[in-house]
């Protein structure tokens, strides 16, 4: 990570308050997403026209994730990254 070097004197800065418990449901049925189907043509390596159909389903930000977190030590730094990796189940019991 390269060091930021601040050149002018900071002339203003606000503070931004923590969401109330409205602001927060609101933003979490924000999250629901509703994907239509997609359907694309592209050509592929052989030159030949190939249709592309993307799968879709309604995703809704779930309460917990599965996952695992990493610590990366870079070389350029005497900070360490940390890295997560969620893994999510669309539409559990279902085939």
């Amino acid at each position: 990570m390269a060091a930021i070097k601040i050149d002018k004197k900071i002339a203003k800065y606000r503070v931004q308050k923590a969401p109330t418990a409205e602001e927060k449901a609101a933003a979490a049925a924000a999250a629901i997403v509703k994907l239509e189907p997609a359907v694309e043509m592209t050509r592929g390596k052989d030159g030949r026209d190939k249709k592309v159909v993307r799968m879709t389903e309604e995703v809704q930000r779930p309460e917990f994730l599965v996952g695992a977190t990493y610590k990366i030590k870079t070389p350029v730094s005497d900070h360490a990254m940390y890295v997560t990796i969620n893994d999510i189940i669309l539409n559990e019991d279902t085939p």
